[in-house]
């Protein structure tokens, strides 16, 4: 998105047009707290900062725009596959729940950079179905990590055990992403750094001995001998920090430009020159060490399981001392949960999209981290809570950067993005049938062939009208279907009672499977 501004935009409408209008490798970062198809009704609490706000989630085919099934099947045949297991094993519900994410989804894909991350967080309602998403979406390839975060400290179920834990889904868009792991890592104390750092120099401090070689001979530089040291005569090679952590901090510390020594032996010398080489004591080694300096230590990494903070739920009362961060919104997540995953997974500068934001919790978040963000969500009441919490300080040392921030509200749904030579937007042509007809027919059959009860592919389903032309019918959707090849191909200009009957007599279909199918499209054929 070539543009000079600094984006602190807040759509207050459906996601799906705003992700539609975002070009292709946009976003740096996207969290997303999407339904969970928890099947129940949320209300915020009254005189609570999100009062009014509402939502049902309880998901029904009749309530869906029925065409993005179609869409979707054209686009993407494993997360089609997903989409009628859900619909499977657990009904329409689901299967609407899933169509209503899937179609979303694939617009976060294709705005996402290849440098790009992706957390969406969920919980045991469907974070299976969701992960398979996930897989058909963005590639398995692509899964870095299952986050499981601690939101309760103990809560009781009947007759299960109890449920105190979400699921977040890490991905990412290749295999080359964004990755700050010493942003949000844990610094050791003085007693553990001792423990692990047992050497000590006097210019330096603290250190640990480290190889300086790999298994295996080598019979480029790697092999050869340096100052009277034959790694090869070991069946080893000289492997010595280049791009990674250690050499950043060499370089940064210690030899200017070190990293820019592309000779093996040269960077060797180097670091013999800057006293970071240990040889080897008689009887002890038989190849020289790397001293590692304590002072280099980034911590404990990232895990992937998170017990703090926990949710609204038990420590919204020791939060108020944080400035009051809980809005009374059921479903809120705590800033101190998403802020590590923006700090780690983006830079500052980047562009973050919430397409979920409810109460703006990934929006303040990535304003604090200086990021950029795009929150969207269809509640009119998120203007206000976001304006609420960018203006309320969560602590006194960020007051001064949250404090008057100017936002830019959008209600209207902006149109789609269609690349051209130029840039801008353009129209796209309609062809009868259209395919938006043809997808809108495919998603209110579900995928399912009216004859014969089969599920199928969209591009394997043809087009039929129910009552011919010759015997009154016109060309309009009300009177279309998609039949497999075969049952059109049956059927001609016959009824569809007509169809049945062929279909029985041949033992494409018995004759409960008739009444069955009679009964379910009757109605709506």
């Amino acid at each position: 998105m070539k543009s000079n501004r600094y984006f602190r935009d807040l759509y207050v409408c459906d996601n799906l047009p705003v992700l539609r209008s975002l070009p292709d490798n946009t976003i740096d970062l996207i969290y997303l707290d999407p339904p969970f198809n928890s099947k129940k009704e949320y209300s915020a609490p009254t005189a609570t900062k999100a009062e009014g706000q509402k939502f049902d989630d309880t998901w029904r085919w009749d309530s869906l725009n029925t065409r993005w099934l179609g869409e979707i099947d054209r686009k993407n045949v494993a997360l089609s596959h997903v989409i009628q297991a859900g619909r499977a094993t657990q009904g329409d519900g689901t299967a609407a729940y899933l169509t209503m994410m899937g179609i979303r989804l694939i617009e976060m894909e294709r705005i996402l950079k290849p440098t790009g991350s992706i957390y969406l967080h969920c919980d045991d309602a469907a974070n299976s179905y969701l992960k398979a998403c996930m897989d058909a979406v963005f590639g398995h390839e692509n899964f870095k990590n299952e986050i499981i975060w601690r939101r309760f400290t103990a809560h009781s179920d009947a007759k299960r055990f109890g449920r105190i834990t979400d699921t977040i889904l890490f991905y990412t868009k290749s295999s080359k992403y964004t990755w700050n792991p010493e942003t949000i890592s844990t610094p050791l104390s003085s007693i553990q750094l001792k423990k692990k750092f047992t050497q000590k120099d006097s210019s330096r401090g603290l250190y640990r001995s480290g190889d300086l070689t790999g298994r295996g001979a080598s019979k480029g530089e790697s092999g050869k001998p340096w100052r009277g040291f034959d790694p090869t005569k070991n069946q080893r090679h000289w492997s010595i920090p280049l791009t990674g952590t250690y050499a950043k901090w060499i370089e940064e510390n210690i030899i200017p430009n070190y990293r820019k020594i592309k000779s093996l032996h040269k960077r060797l010398e180097a670091l013999y020159n800057a006293d970071m080489i240990i040889l080897p004591e008689k009887g002890k080694r038989k190849l020289p060490g790397l001293k590692r300096y304590a002072a280099s230590d980034l911590g404990i990494r990232p895990q992937n399981l998170i017990l703090d903070p926990i949710g609204f739920t038990n420590f919204n009362k020791r939060g108020r001392a944080k400035g009051d961060e809980y809005t009374g919104w059921a479903t809120q997540k705590p800033l101190e949960l998403i802020r590590p995953l923006i700090k780690v997974s983006s830079n500052p500068g980047d562009l973050v999209l919430d397409p979920f934001c409810g109460c703006a919790t990934a929006c303040v978040a990535a304003e604090l981290e200086q990021r950029q963000w795009i929150g969207i969500d269809l509640c009119v009441q998120a203007e206000t809570i976001t304006k609420y919490r960018l203006d309320e300080s969560v602590s006194t040392d960020l007051e001064a950067r949250t404090k008057g921030v100017k936002i830019n509200v959008i209600k209207q749904e902006p149109k789609p993005y269609v690349p051209t030579e130029k840039g801008g937007l353009i129209t796209l042509p309609g062809t009868y049938p259209t395919q938006e007809n043809i997808n809108k027919l495919y998603g209110n059959q579900r995928g399912d062939c009216p004859g014969c009860g089969n599920h199928y592919r969209v591009k394997d389903m043809h087009i039929d009208l129910i009552t011919s032309k010759s015997k009154g019918g016109g060309d309009e959707i009300e009177n279309s279907q998609l039949l497999c090849g075969h049952c059109n191909s049956t059927k001609g200009t016959r009824t569809m009672d007509n169809l049945w009957t062929i279909l029985v007599s041949k033992n494409v279909i018995n004759s409960e499977d008739a009444e069955r199918l009679k009964k379910k499209w009757s109605s709506k054929t």
